[in-house]
């Protein structure tokens, strides 16, 4: 986790994220994959969205950066009705 991540209330966060209708950016970038599992267990118990995205910098970044993205969401035990749609 990034330096004072451990400092923020995430119940706080995820809850009113979800009272505005907010979603997650699941970071693929393979030195970030923020946020980690566990968070996205807690958002997700109390109705938060995820989107997983490959933050790629580079054409040839983006298959392997969606691929972190979504193996993130996996271990984290996300269902696709726990993803960000786009309508």
């Amino acid at each position: 986790a990034r330096p004072g991540a451990q400092d923020v209330d995430w119940d706080k966060v995820f809850r009113t994220a979800k009272d505005f209708g907010v979603a997650f950016e699941v970071n693929g970038q393979g030195d970030r994959l923020d946020p980690p599992p566990e968070l996205i267990r807690l958002g997700a118990s109390l109705g938060v969205k995820f989107a997983p995205c490959s933050d790629a910098h580079s054409v040839e970044q983006l298959e392997e950066c969606m691929h972190h993205a979504v193996d993130v969401c996996r271990r984290a035990g996300l269902r696709t009705t726990q993803l960000f749609e786009v309508e």
